[in-house]
Parts: C-alpha cells; sequence; structure tokens
C-alpha cells in the first residue's frame, strides 16, 4: 500500500505453513523482513491428520523457537509416548528455517 508522502523503511512477511511429521499435522508461524531470516517461530502440533478417521483437530502440543536458543513446549493434553521425538523434529526444522548455527547464531541476519 502506497501512502502519500511517505516511504516504506520495512517490509515484513508473516507466514503459516502446515505439514505432517511423524504421522501428526504441524502448523509453523512465523514473521521476518525483506532479505533476513526469521528469528522466532511458534508451532502448533495436532494429532494426526485430515482424513485419519480419528482426527479431531485439536492442538496437543504448542510452542516456539528461537534463534537465540529459547525453547518452550505447552502441552494441552496429555503427553503421549514419542512426544518428545515429535517436538524435538519440529524444533530441528524450525532451527532449518532459521539456519542456526550451532553457537546459537542465525546466519541468515
Amino acid at each position: 500500500m502506497k501512502i502519500k508522502n511517505f516511504k516504506v523503511v520495512s517490509k515484513e512477511t508473516n507466514e503459516t505453513q502446515q505439514g505432517t511429521i511423524k504421522g501428526n499435522t504441524v502448523v509453523l508461524n512465523f514473521g521476518y523482513k525483506e532479505n533476513e531470516k526469521p528469528t522466532n517461530i511458534g508451532f502448533s502440533i495436532i494429532r494426526g491428520k485430515e482424513g485419519d478417521t480419528d482426527f479431531a483437530g485439536n492442538v496437543a502440543i504448542s510452542g516456539s523457537v528461537s534463534a537465540s536458543g529459547d525453547f518452550n513446549s505447552y502441552p494441552h493434553e496429555p503427553k503421549r509416548k514419542g512426544d518428545f521425538a515429535l517436538i524435538m523434529a519440529v524444533a530441528e526444522i524450525c532451527e532449518e528455517i532459521m539456519e542456526v548455527e550451532e553457537d546459537g547464531e542465525n546466519k541468515g541476519k
């Protein structure tokens, strides 16, 4: 949107992406400035996937991962065997999106 007598000094894109990890639906939400990588990603894990007979679409686990190394996850229902591995798989994908190096720095800055 162009506003008279104003110029764009920063532009940010917000994305929501959905995929399947270990048979569960994962939704990732993040924003980033033009020509930069995101520094924080929120996630939601929904047990199962659309088309499964018992798919309810309820969020089982949510959380966030940041390029600075902060990591949070919040269960919304009782944990199940394999949840830890599922959460770590989501965290790994988030770190790949942010291009986090071993020292916690964001390579996309």
